[in-house]
């Protein structure tokens, strides 16, 4: 029949299984079809994946907070936000302008409805180039009870003022995230002792080393298995060693510990050893430990020599070395 609607007559089911074989940013353009396809796409999958930049065309009422609202269940959301969206600014006019120099607040807005919908795996990564005022990640997200990974990147977290309560949340992944103030130890300690099952932490030290005290650490709860400590600089190595030793205090349990040093050629290599060294005889469950040097001036043979000595000092008989060196 001439003008017939062929699509539009099939059977949802049969159109959320041609769905369900497009990227999320492909399924997610179908929404501009027509207003019963608006958020057809919401039914194909319960994992997002998306670039903020896809939906700042949408107007305020079809913004992702209401695309959000429509599902009753999340199971993953990633959201990133880069430059893009600053393209789009420049083509776009003044209007548009505003409501992109607002992507991070609406980026956060998104973020808070995806914890309130139950969200269990949360990734935020900003790649802005041009830096403004620091997207501070919602309050809510210290409360949820569905959470059980999470991921930060080039974010802030402030300090939530109340008791922090993560019970499913086994694994956090920092990097460049800005801390309110100086605050950044205290903010830890309450995500760390609010996460009773937290199994891998991974931060990196130079924002955590601003105020080295014991707490933070002391909190780690019992279970934790593996942390990584990405960037930490030689001349760390006194608060490297207090730090590895708290994590011992607390988590028994350690099976893996990955650290990453940034060697200088104005400080002795040996102390990012000494760090190595204190953990390995002091951690009788470690079953693995990977380490690579940046920057360094070490050998290969130096590298093999070193390895040799650490296995000799282990405390666990089952842990495995995995050495690197890069001299970049």
């Amino acid at each position: 029949m001439v003008g017939c609607d062929c699509i539009s007559e099939m059977p949802d089911s049969l159109l959320t299984h041609i769905l369900s074989y497009l990227p999320t940013k492909d399924a997610v353009k179908t929404s501009v079809l027509s207003k019963s396809w608006r958020f057809f796409w919401l039914e194909v999958t319960s994992e997002l994946d998306l670039n903020a930049a896809d939906f700042l065309r949408f107007e305020d009422d079809s913004s992702l907070v209401s695309l959000l609202n429509n599902r009753s269940f999340l199971r993953k959301f990633k959201i990133k936000y880069d430059d893009s969206s600053l393209r789009i600014k420049r083509k776009r006019g003044s209007d548009y302008s505003k409501k992109v120099n607002n992507t991070g607040k609406r980026v956060m807005e998104w973020v808070a409805e995806a914890v309130h919908r139950g969200v269990e795996h949360l990734d935020v990564v900003n790649e802005t180039y041009i830096r403004r005022a620091v997207d501070f990640m919602p309050k809510y997200l210290y409360v949820s009870k569905t959470l059980v990974s999470l991921s930060l990147v080039n974010v802030g977290l402030e300090d939530p003022k109340f008791e922090v309560s993560l019970p499913c949340l086994k694994s956090i992944y920092l990097d460049n995230v800005c801390y309110m103030g100086d605050d950044a130890l205290v903010i830890m300690e309450r995500l760390i002792s609010g996460s009773p099952v937290l199994k891998t932490l991974t931060t990196d030290v130079p924002v955590l080393n601003k105020k080295p005290q014991q707490t933070v650490f002391r909190e780690a709860p019992w279970c934790l298995e593996y942390v990584k400590i990405n960037k930490l600089t030689m001349k760390e190595e006194h608060y490297g060693i207090k730090l590895v030793n708290y994590f011992l205090e607390s988590s028994p349990a350690f099976r893996k510990m990955t650290s990453s040093f940034i060697g200088s050629r104005n400080q002795p290599r040996e102390s990012g050893i000494e760090i190595v060294n204190y953990f390995l005889e002091n951690s009788a469950a470690l079953k693995k430990m990977t380490l690579s040097f940046r920057d360094s001036d070490m050998t290969d043979e130096e590298a093999e020599s070193y390895k040799k000595l650490l296995t000799s000092t282990k405390l666990s008989p089952m842990c495995q070395i995995s050495l690197s060196i890069s001299h970049e």
